[in-house]
């Protein structure tokens, strides 16, 4: 990944280079990685909303086979929420 990164970033210097989900980057933090490689930005396309969406299905699932509440233990709590999103 790194030579390919370092092959395409250079040809698009008046212009940002959008990477997508670049799980093979070997590092614990791909940003730092991908930003000493000239990458300025990284998106996740849909994949967090996907996350989100997987959550809701699962204790949706719960509730309709098993009747219970146990997806609650990792819901986020409502101050979190709150604060997650006014900051």
């Amino acid at each position: 990944m790194p030579d390919f990164v370092n092959y395409i970033c250079p040809q698009f210097t008046r212009t940002h280079i959008n990477f997508q989900r670049v799980p093979v980057v070997d590092t614990s933090n791909p940003f730092i990685a991908l930003a000493a490689l000239g990458v300025r930005r990284v998106s996740t396309g849909s994949a967090l909303a996907r996350a989100a969406y997987g959550s809701l299905v699962t204790a949706a699932r719960e509730l309709r086979t098993a009747g219970t509440f146990t997806y609650l233990d990792a819901a986020i709590s409502a101050s979190e929420l709150d604060a997650a999103l006014t900051s």
